[in-house]
């Protein structure tokens, strides 16, 4: 898009607004959701939760508008960039589900089971209330 202002800026400036508007699922308390995601590699999905635990769990997250995620614009590794983004904040999913108890199992039968984890009962619970989530942030 950024060739494309040559010939149209204002179309070229909306294209990539409208583009760049997909990082906020990367923002510390949505990018947690890709654990979730049947093609995200065990190995990606391990790091992610290695780097969460690298953060204390916080007693309380305040809820508010995430902060974009300004400095993923340029770059290009994916899976990177997922790992880059997780942070304290990346706590709220779990606060927001109140999994103080099973969270100990749950972060253990995922990093046991890799993507076998994704069939069993308590995921299939846990997506259900994530993508519930997703769909009442999406609204908002």
């Amino acid at each position: 898009m950024k060739l494309y202002e040559k010939d149209d800026k204002f179309i070229s400036q909306a294209a990539l607004k409208s583009i760049l508007n997909h990082f906020w699922y990367l923002c510390e308390e949505t990018v947690i959701f890709a654990v979730f995601h049947k093609k995200l590699s065990p190995f990606t999905r391990k790091s992610m939760i290695d780097k969460l635990l690298t953060f204390p769990r916080p007693e309380s997250i305040p809820v508010g508008k995430p902060k974009f995620p300004a400095d993923l614009v340029n770059k290009s590794n994916v899976s990177d960039s997922l790992l880059s983004c997780i942070g304290p904040r990346s706590w709220l999913l779990f606060f927001l589900l109140k999994k103080d108890e099973e969270l100990t199992d749950w972060i253990k039968d995922l990093l046991n089971a890799g993507n076998m984890w994704l069939d069993t009962r308590r995921s299939k619970v846990s997506l259900r209330l994530s993508k519930s989530l997703m769909i009442a942030q999406s609204a908002a």
